[in-house]
Order: C-alpha cells, then structure tokens, then sequence
C-alpha cells in the first residue's frame, strides 16, 4: 500500500501551490492498471476506462481513462478536471508522481483521491473486474433531444433554452442570456453579451454529414469489431470521418446566406465560428473542450467561411468526443453540431471562468469561485510553469476576496498591477454572475432538486475602460452531491 497524505492547495500570494506535494481535484475510487505516459504522447497511446494514468504535465485532452493523476498542478476548472468531474473519475495532483508510485507501475491498483491523501493499493483482480463492469453502460442509449424543422441563419434574438434541439447548446443558452437583459449590482447596468450574433442549425451539419459520404463511412466503421475495441484503430477511422466532412463543399445556399449575415453584422471584422452541439453543457455530460472553435474573416482565404463550417461540424467526430459520448451511453444517431457566430474579441484586457459556487467545496453557495488571466492567455489550460490567479469571494464575510494563487504573468510585466483583476472589477463580475444565476435556475432546476447547482460563465474585460463582457453561461457540473449528514446540505 502508498498513501501520499496532502491538503486542500489553498497558498499565499505569489506562490502557487508552494509547499504542498498534493492536490485532490476529483474526489473518488477507481480500479485498473496504474501506467504512467508522458502528456505529449497521450493521443497516440492506447488507453481506456481500465487504465489510470500518470502523466507529468497538465494535457489539454486527455481520451477516456480511469483516472489521472497528474505532476503538473492543475486549476479546478482544467478541461481534464472538468472531464473527470462529468465521467466521475478520480482526479489529482502529485508533485514527483512518477517517483512515488513508480513501484505500482504497470500493476493492478485501487486508487483512492480524497482530502486526505492519495492511496494506491494492489487489487484483487475480482474486485477490479467487478467495478470495470459496473461502470459500462447497459440499457437503451439516451437519445440527445434534436428538432430538425429549424433551417438558415438564426438571430438569437426570438430564441432561448428552448430551442436547444435545433441550434445547440451554446447558442440556445447565449440566446437566454440575451434575451434577459437584466439589470445587476442594484440595477446599475445590464449584463452585456457579444453583439448581434446568430446560429446556424443543426439539421445543417446533419445533410453535410450524408452528402459527404461521411454518414455511411461511419456506419460502416462502427459494424468493425477494431473500430470498436481498438481506441487507435477507432481514432484513424474517424479521423477518415473528418477528412470527409471537411473536404466536401458546404451547401452553395446555406454558404451564401451565412456570409451575407457575417458581413451585414461585422463587415471584415474577424468572427469566431463555434461548436454549439446539442450534446455539452448538459446534466451529466458537460462536453468541456470536445468540439472545436474557429476563427473566420471575410476576404482571408486562410479564414474561410466554409473551412469554419466544416470544422465544427468535423469535431463533432474529434476522437475523445466520441469516446465520451459511447461512456455516455448516447445514441450517436442523435448528436448533431450546430454553429454560433459572434464577434472575436481581440485586444482584451483580461479573460476567465467564474462559478457562481465554490468548486474547492461545492456546499458553499455563498462563496464564488473565480479564474482569471492576464490579455488572451488561456484559465483552463495555462501554458507549462504560469499560474492563473484564482480566488474566492464571499458574500457578506471580511475580507470578502480570498486569493488562492496569483498570475505569474503579472510578476513577469514592470509596472504591472499586483492583480489580474481589481477589486471593484472583481464585485462587478460577481453581481453579474449572481444575476445569471438567478436567471438560469428557475429554468434548469426548477424544482430545486439540484442541491449544488451553479452556473459558470466565460467573461472578458475588453478595452481601456476594461467593460465587463459575459462570453457564455452554462450549468457548472459538480458531479454527483456527497451527504454530508449536517448543516452542509442545507
């Protein structure tokens, strides 16, 4: 037996994680064989929900494991926590990893993640098998809700949630969020959202899908018994999918109405194209980072309308996206990829993630969790070595902002401020995430049965006057509720 014992990461300024060996993220037991990769070979590697990997950076993807223990400190809202969080897989991180479980390599293990440390235990091979099998979907898969009557560029403007079936998640829940235009912080001002953007349906990607030849390639390949049990062999079949779905010409009609809505909107400014499926952002499949964004701009033939189009439409059928939906139980013939277009936004002054909960402990509705980075650099995959700033604001306590880490990129900048983000920046964020909040929970939970509900949102502050813009909002997964047994739940 290796038990690792470590603490929840919460550290002092200018010093992320210092101190501390481990970092419990997702919270769990899992049992498979314990193997360690190296981030940068992950995609070319075989592996499976019977293999917990080791890996010594924090990936961007990572394909559908058993669990992940990673050497590289990882934020809560990281794309391979966020996945671990909606498959409910164990999740950590563990400074010398490779060293202190190198005697486990290659064997059978249990690994527990807790709070109170890591353990790793050889496995009875029953015991193993049992747990494996349990988590294999069984019964009739879930079908995604899909409306294909709705056709031609869409104005988010007349929809909202409702029309999720027909143009997607991402667009249906921007459309809510539009449509509210609710005053915050005492009525101060009105959330602002991306300018006049539309959506093009998902009944679109599905005609591309069978005039491509794509639909019955994938047919085919999934009647072959590799494509089924080998994840490479699976992964060169649907990247065959891909090569087809972007190599076929997009509808001239559908091509010539999105244009003329891209220039009557933006002219020859650059616009981003992105996925907008009608399987993310869902109870119990969040789909963080599976399909793919791009940008576009009229007259840059390296930005093509067309080429956007097909790569949303082609990630659909990215390797992990699929693999998620099989562990998923989802009906394949029921997915489809629908596209929002809005403005990109170039030149901002800061980026990030807040959750209108804590994800350090989900109990606390009265504190919100916040992820922030300095111009475009990415929150939820910072480059090796930066470190994000992230903290916690709590309603109606003193101090009301508690940071847990500081951007490393500001230490890096003469004369920069001490923060990516000002304290009065920090309140007017938080107003406005509890306004969303306020907003999306009559809708999504309206029984109020989900006790950690919480929305999370995308946000930038854009110019000089560094205006607070809410990208996109969605309900932040917090897996499955522990009962406490005390004031907690309540």
């Amino acid at each position: 037996m290796r038990s690792i014992e470590g603490s929840v990461p919460l550290v002092g300024p200018n010093a992320p994680f210092e101190g501390v060996t481990y970092q419990p993220l997702t919270e769990g037991v899992t049992f498979g064989t314990l193997r360690f990769v190296a981030a940068s070979d992950l995609e070319n590697t075989a592996l499976g929900p019977d293999v917990i990997v080791v890996t010594d950076d924090v990936p961007n993807d990572i394909p559908l494991v058993g669990g992940l223990v990673t050497e590289a400190f990882q934020t809560p809202l990281a794309h391979v926590n966020v996945l671990s969080q909606n498959r409910g897989t164990p999740n950590a991180g563990l400074k010398h990893a490779r060293e202190a479980l190198a005697a486990s390599f290659d064997r059978l293990v249990r690994l527990e993640v807790s709070p109170a440390g890591l353990l790793v235990d050889d496995a009875d091979p029953e015991e193993a098998r049992a747990f494996i099998e349990s988590r294999r979907p069984a019964g009739p898969r879930v079908a995604a809700r899909l409306d294909t009557s709705l056709r031609g560029v869409q104005p988010l403007s007349g929809h909202g949630l409702a029309s999720l079936p027909a143009i997607g998640a991402k667009a249906a829940q921007l459309a809510e969020l539009g449509a509210a235009r609710v005053p915050y912080c005492g009525g101060r001002s009105l959330i602002e959202t991306p300018a006049t953007p539309f959506a093009v349906p998902l009944v679109h990607s599905l005609e591309h899908l069978e005039q491509s030849g794509a639909r019955a390639l994938l047919d085919d390949l999934e009647t072959q018994a590799d494509f089924v049990a080998d994840p490479i062999a699976r992964a060169r079949g649907l990247a065959a999918v891909r090569d087809l779905i972007e190599s076929a010409p997009v509808e001239p009609v559908l091509l010539a109405e999105v244009e003329a809505a891209v220039r009557e909107r933006f002219g020859a400014e650059r616009v981003r194209f992105r996925s907008s499926s009608n399987t993310e952002d869902l109870p119990g499949f969040n789909g963080a980072g599976l399909y793919t964004s791009v940008s576009a701009e009229l007259g840059d033939d390296s930005r093509r309308v067309d080429d956007a189009l097909r790569a949303v439409w082609a990630s659909l059928y990215n390797a992990r996206a699929y693999d998620e939906r099989t562990y998923s139980h989802i009906d394949e013939r029921s997915v489809a990829m629908g596209v929002l277009v809005h403005p990109a936004f170039r030149g901002e002054r800061a980026n990030g993630v807040a959750v209108s909960r804590n994800v350090l402990d989900p109990t606390r509705g009265d504190i919100y969790y916040l992820n922030a980075q300095a111009g475009e650099a990415s929150v939820t995959n910072p480059a090796p070595g930066v470190a994000t700033e992230q903290l916690n604001y709590r309603w109606g306590r003193e101090p009301p902002i508690v940071y847990q880490s500081e951007s490393s990129l500001l230490g890096a900048l003469a004369g920069a401020p001490s923060q990516v983000l000002a304290s009065d920046e920090v309140f007017d964020l938080v107003c406005a995430l509890r306004t969303v909040h306020e907003v999306f929970q009559p809708l999504l939970d309206p029984m109020g049965e989900d006790a950690w509900f919480g929305m999370e949102v995308e946000f930038k502050f854009l110019g000089p006057e560094r205006r607070l813009l809410i990208k996109q909002a969605r309900p932040h997964s917090f897996g499955t509720p522990t009962p406490y047994g005390d004031c907690r739940e309540l």
